[in-house]
């Protein structure tokens, strides 16, 4: 949170800068467009808190605050593990959880599942790579649903 405040300060400074150089309108701009952003900062963080990942007996609904949602069939996950010490994640084979979460599960499906992003953006993969408080837990409930697990 401190991250969206630390913007705060110095906005008058920058304002005022702006509007001495290029006039009112730009500094204007910039000023709502930093607001805005301090605002969908703290939402992001409210929403990863409310909307979180959900195993119901047919579904994996994957969140991730307001960025990446993926309702994943439980019958479409292949396997499922944790992250081996040291091993390197590239999310150019696999969706990753967004930066500043630290990736513990790896989920293997049967064929290439939707995650839908900001943006409208859009990816299809046939691996994620997810983070979770309790991995542990997360694997022993799916094992009981008949996933692979290891």
């Amino acid at each position: 949170m401190f991250v969206a405040f630390s913007q705060l300060p110095f906005l008058p400074f920058i304002h005022a800068v702006l509007e001495y150089k290029k006039g009112p309108g730009p500094a204007w701009v910039i000023t709502l467009v930093t607001l805005w952003s301090v605002v969908w900062f703290l939402a992001q963080v409210e929403a990863v808190k409310f909307r979180p990942i959900e195993l119901s007996s047919d579904y994996l609904k994957y969140r991730f605050g307001l960025s990446w949602t993926a309702d994943i069939p439980i019958s479409n996950i292949k396997a499922a593990r944790t992250v081996g010490v040291g091993e390197s994640l590239s999310g150019n084979d696999l969706f990753l959880s967004p930066m500043g979460s630290a990736k513990n599960i790896i989920l293997e499906f049967d064929a290439p599942i939707r995650f839908s992003g900001p943006y409208l953006m859009k990816r299809r993969e046939k691996k994620a790579a997810i983070s979770l408080d309790n991995p542990s837990a997360f694997l022993d409930e799916l094992a009981l649903r008949g996933v692979a697990t290891s």
